[in-house]
């Protein structure tokens, strides 16, 4: 699993499940799938792969939905109790976990062709609004020591718990598939031994 530093441990046990998302737009001719994974982040070196996974998933999923990789967007939640796909670890050199990688991968491509095999006449819609008490705008590192100046991302403070929502609506209104994003650091149980998408994952179930 993915720990900072010291804390690399395997995953014991699984709190909640973790999703792969995938959302495919077409639109007068052209075409866009969007994905969603329940993760730190795609890294670069991991074990077993030739390039970075990011750009092993856009072209996989371009080829099976017969597209051009650069249409083929993919994020991540950033959850920290998930396994470790940043970096080669010494927890991630053994043959279960790479065949665990190439598993992860073969789901991303499945799921992108299940999201192109129906499609419904929908209707855009955008919003943004405040929510208190999520976020705050974090100075400190783990030390409690403030940011060198050069590591400080400028933000300003009316951005902090900013939410923006795109969602797309049926004509019947019975389909409705929105699209969250925050600007922060999505932990409130930071690193555990169990699996869990964390807070991303548990603000998509109370939708």
């Amino acid at each position: 699993g993915y720990l900072w530093e010291t804390r690399n441990m395997p995953l014991t046990g699984v709190h909640d499940v973790l999703y792969v998302r995938a959302m495919s737009i077409r639109h007068h001719g052209g075409h866009v799938i969007l994905l969603s994974l329940d993760l730190i982040g795609l890294g670069i070196g991991m074990p077993g792969r030739e390039t970075d996974v990011a750009t092993e998933i856009r072209h996989r999923v371009a080829a099976a939905c017969q597209m051009a990789p650069g249409n083929v967007l993919v994020a991540t939640t950033h959850a920290h109790s998930t396994p470790q796909t940043l970096w080669q670890s010494e927890t991630c050199t053994s043959d279960c976990e790479i065949g665990w990688l190439g598993r992860l991968i073969d789901c991303v491509v499945d799921t992108s062709i299940s999201a192109t095999q129906r499609y419904l006449p929908m209707t855009l819609h955008t919003g943004r609004g405040h929510v208190d008490g999520v976020a705050k705008l974090r100075t400190l590192d783990r030390t409690g020591r403030p940011f060198p100046a050069e590591h400080r991302i400028p933000v300003n403070d009316e951005e902090v718990g900013r939410l923006t929502v795109i969602w797309f609506e049926s004509a019947a209104h019975d389909v409705l598939l929105p699209i969250l994003h925050m600007a922060c650091h999505p932990v409130t149980v930071q690193a555990q031994p169990i699996v869990s998408a964390d807070f991303p994952g548990a603000a998509i179930s109370s939708l």
